[in-house]
């Protein structure tokens, strides 16, 4: 069948989306159990995981389905239902460091504005002869380094949680998969799965610690920017005076700088 010739085809060059395709349209041609678990399985390894649970919980509704394919089927599925709820929390935290950077932005226009407000309104009489600081650069700078350092930190060590999640699910399918080629019934005679079975189990769990090395490796750089930019906070930068005099030709403001 060309369908699930082209589907091993992409599945084994890690093209899991096509391959989840051509599995579907396997499974149209011939409605076999094993064709929509390996669409599945294609689906969970894309991380189009809303279309992988759909179709785990499908192949448990269908008929001929063997006491195997059943428990690999719920394996999965539970691997799928565990990364959905890693991600939400994840994006839920991300959510959370956004809110707080920007209510930290506005927090700041708010003082920048009443400032300008207070400096534009002052009488003529409080402003004479009176030093007012208008530095603060470095201030500036930290009050947007801080929450996006916090947020970028925050969300690198979940990512680099969830990696760490897939990779141990990587470590439990290939100590089962071997488990399964040893596996022996009672009279010692060697009944575990084919090579081919094998092999195909082994290219799955390849690809799945291909992801979640990546997605460490993602984590670990956003909590390394996060911790650069919480380094890198300016202490001060300086702090400035400015001051109202009477000149020849009307009022005039002196503005000077102290290091």
């Amino acid at each position: 069948m060309a369908a699930l010739a082209l589907a091993k085809h992409h599945y084994a060059k890690k093209e899991y989306k096509v391959a989840a395709q051509r599995f579907h349209d396997a499974y149209k041609i011939h409605p076999l159990p094993g064709f929509l678990f390996n669409a599945a399985r294609s689906e969970q390894r894309a991380f189009l995981l809303g279309a992988a649970e759909t179709h785990y919980r499908e192949v448990l509704t269908l008929d001929g389905v063997d006491a195997r394919t059943r428990k690999r089927t719920e394996v999965h599925l539970g691997e799928v239902e565990e990364t959905r709820k890693r991600l939400g929390e994840e994006a839920a935290r991300a959510a959370e460091a956004q809110r707080k950077k920007d209510a930290a932005a506005s927090e700041k226009e708010r003082i920048s504005a009443a400032k300008a407000a207070s400096v534009k309104n002052a009488p003529a009489s409080t402003m004479a002869n009176k030093g007012a600081t208008v530095g603060g650069g470095g201030a500036a700078v930290a009050a947007w380094k801080t929450p996006v350092a916090f947020g970028a930190t925050g969300v690198g060590v979940v990512v680099l949680g969830v990696g760490a999640y897939l990779l141990k699910v990587a470590a439990d399918d290939s100590a089962k998969v071997e488990e399964d080629l040893q596996r022996k019934d009672d009279s010692g005679k060697i009944v575990g799965i084919s090579n081919d079975e094998y092999n195909a189990a082994k290219q799955d769990i390849e690809g799945q610690q291909t992801i979640a090395i990546a997605t460490m490796a993602t984590g670990a750089l956003a909590a390394g920017v996060g911790a650069y930019l919480l380094m890198s906070r300016p202490a001060s930068i300086g702090a400035a005076s400015r001051s109202w005099h009477v000149t020849p030709t009307g009022r005039g403001l002196l503005v000077s700088w102290r290091f």
